[in-house]
């Protein structure tokens, strides 16, 4: 009898402990993007002039989100940090997962693993270098930095609407990673059923807002901003 019902009190107090956890991981991910969130504050402000970082450095077709936690590093952090790691990010979902790793890089051109680190983080040394990465894959980021071309490089006087624009987001966004029970699976591919499920994608905006958004509400050209400026989220609050 007891065992009975220390079993029923697992199967009933199980659920809720994965809950927490999870609720626990999407809060550490809306802090980081909180603690990135200053740290591009204080990079611009130390701007005379200030510029979005050049994503698109080595060329105009690669979008190279590393450069921006090299540019951020005396404000919060290189790709090292753990303020760079989303605690949600795992297998399907991770830009250091292989599968993802080459998807975004041969189809995506984009790049999160920085090619060439300055420093070594002994500590890292488990994760899997991903087939065709740099060998030393331990400096890289799960977030996304926006990439637009109105946007990198150039004057950020230019933005239209700046407490509309997506600053970080996360990474590999064809895959919401909060909020949901089902973690993986391409959203933009499987149709209406999978464009429907409650997944999120978190999104530091430019008034230092983090907010959770699905990705039919985040990706199509008709996700619109509060400002009516066309989707996808990219693109919103920049204008012409």
């Amino acid at each position: 009898v007891v065992i009975a019902i220390i079993a029923l009190l697992v199967s009933l107090l199980l659920p809720s402990l994965g809950t927490a956890r999870d609720t626990a991981r999407d809060i550490i991910c809306k802090n980081n993007l909180k603690q990135i969130g200053l740290g591009i504050q204080m990079y611009m402000d130390d701007q005379k002039d200030p510029v979005w970082f050049n994503l698109r450095i080595r060329n105009q077709n690669w979008l190279d989100h590393w450069v921006a936690c090299r540019a951020l590093a005396d404000y919060c952090g290189n790709g090292h940090s753990k303020v760079y790691k989303c605690s949600r990010a795992g297998p399907g979902t991770s830009v250091v997962d292989p599968s993802v790793y080459l998807y975004l890089e041969v189809l995506g051109q984009r790049h999160f693993v920085d090619p060439d680190p300055d420093v070594i983080d002994d500590n890292m040394a488990t994760i899997p270098a991903p087939p065709g990465a740099p060998s030393n894959p331990f400096a890289y980021t799960e977030y996304w930095f926006n990439d637009s071309v109105p946007l990198v490089g150039k004057p950020y006087r230019r933005v239209k609407y700046p407490d509309a624009v997506v600053w970080v987001a996360d990474a590999y966004d064809e895959v919401p990673r909060h909020s949901g029970k089902t973690k993986t699976g391409q959203a933009s591919v499987n149709g209406p059923a999978t464009l429907n499920r409650g997944n999120e994608i978190y999104m530091l905006f430019g008034d230092q807002s983090v907010r959770g958004l699905t990705w039919v509400k985040a990706l199509p050209t008709n996700a619109k901003d509060r400002y009516g400026n066309a989707g996808p989220f990219y693109n919103w609050g920049i204008g012409n």
